[in-house]
């Protein structure tokens, strides 16, 4: 029985240290990807998202935005950005043009409560310039997803967001 009680202990163990440095890798991947992109940018505003690397970022005035995933970042004028939109699992849930202001695809009402799905598995955002289409995932909540209460999830929400706004502003001012 003891060797049972052992055996459980250490696998707990393993599954904690495992966690603890994937969550630091994840960490130093972020300030990696952070220094690099500032450097070579001069971006101050950005975000990294934890669960794959691809980033976003404003240059200060506003003219640029950074876009990217791990080390390769590419800076696009914000007056070529054609829609900025808020996605969740495949459905575009807000859409900003440069010469409007954001609208959801499809009416609230038409859209009603039952919409709200009860699993999400990923949010992000995608920009559209040109013929180019970048998307930046601020929160995927694996194969099965999350509910929509969850701490984490509102939080990287409110980020999306928070970036959304920030993005359409941005490309509107540029106009």
């Amino acid at each position: 029985m003891k060797l049972i009680f052992l055996g459980f202990a250490a696998f707990i163990i393993w599954i904690t240290v495992r966690a603890m440095n994937r969550e630091k890798a994840s960490r130093d991947r972020i300030k990696s990807v952070t220094a690099a992109v500032a450097k070579a940018h001069g971006v101050t505003d950005l975000f990294v998202s934890p669960d794959d690397g691809s980033f976003i970022g404003l240059s200060a005035d506003g003219g640029q935005v950074i876009v990217g995933k791990g080390e390769e970042s590419r800076a696009i004028p914000t007056a070529s950005l054609l829609a900025v939109e808020g996605v969740r699992d495949e459905t575009v849930l807000i859409r900003a043009e440069p010469d409007g202001d954001p609208v959801s695809p499809v009416p609230v009402a038409e859209q009603g409560v039952s919409d709200i799905p009860e699993r999400i598995r990923w949010l992000g955002l995608r920009l559209t310039a040109g013929d180019e289409v970048f998307i930046v995932s601020f929160y995927e909540g694996g194969r099965h997803g999350v509910s929509p209460d969850n701490a984490q999830f509102r939080k990287q929400a409110a980020l999306t967001e928070a970036w959304f706004r920030k993005l359409s502003t941005a490309m509107r001012l540029a106009r």
